[in-house]
């Protein structure tokens, strides 16, 4: 198994695009805490006013928090590849997807009985970022499948409804920062490949005659289990 690599291709990151992400998320949270001085400094002794304006400063820390961890995964050293099983696996995806997206379907088909993986936890991290691209992409009402091939090598696919990809997707690696959603980060590709070439598997993402997307992961044997 590779060692975890101690940072991304430099030739990949494009410091414009990278300033326009981390701007947005600061300039977003630096705007509610100002409305919460405002209200302080407004009505000093009214402190519903004050409170109604936590909320929003809340959601922004949490973005901008939830970005902080993102980033350390890109740039970062990684963690060590931890033993997950796929029954452990599952329950994290089916969980993290319900709360993030909880009016898209998600429906999932693994060998729930499978033993331990010992890059379950770098698997992890890749499948709760192409997860959240699906989610995204296929919206309100829109749905995502999961499956999990045994019979072709551990292939795991995931193919959801809904945008497609544009047509100068970066893949090989991908270009962190680039996205065309306003308000994603644009990392989470170059993520998934990152934390992927650490336990040698391959992956892919295409879109499909059907007008649907599918990400899939070919594991290699010695990441797939110790069985």
């Amino acid at each position: 198994m590779k060692k975890p690599a101690r940072k991304y291709p430099e030739d990949t990151v494009d410091l414009t695009l990278m300033n326009r992400r981390l701007n947005h998320r600061l300039r977003n949270f630096c705007t509610g805490m100002q409305m919460v001085v405002q209200a302080i400094e407004t009505y000093p002794q009214d402190q519903a006013k004050i409170l109604e304006k936590c909320p929003l400063v809340q959601a922004e820390l949490d973005r901008l928090m939830t970005l902080t961890r993102r980033l350390d995964l890109l740039f970062e050293v990684l963690p060590p590849a931890a033993e997950m099983s796929v029954a452990d696996l599952m329950e994290n995806a089916r969980f993290e997807f319900a709360h993030d997206f909880p009016l898209c379907n998600l429906d999932i088909d693994a060998p729930l009985t499978k033993g331990p993986l010992s890059g379950g936890g770098m698997l992890d991290i890749a499948l709760k970022e192409l997860l959240a691209n699906a989610g995204t992409a296929a919206g309100v009402d829109g749905s995502v499948t999961l499956r999990w091939d045994v019979e072709s090598g551990d292939t795991i696919c995931i193919t959801n409804t809904g945008e497609q990809l544009p047509d100068d997707l970066a893949i090989d690696p991908p270009v962190p920062f680039a996205s065309n959603r306003s308000r994603h980060d644009g990392i989470g590709l170059a993520i998934v490949h990152r934390v992927l070439n650490t336990i040698d598997a391959r992956w892919t993402i295409r879109n499909n005659a059907d007008h649907t997307v599918t990400a899939s992961i070919c594991l290699e044997k010695g990441a797939a289990s110790h069985e």
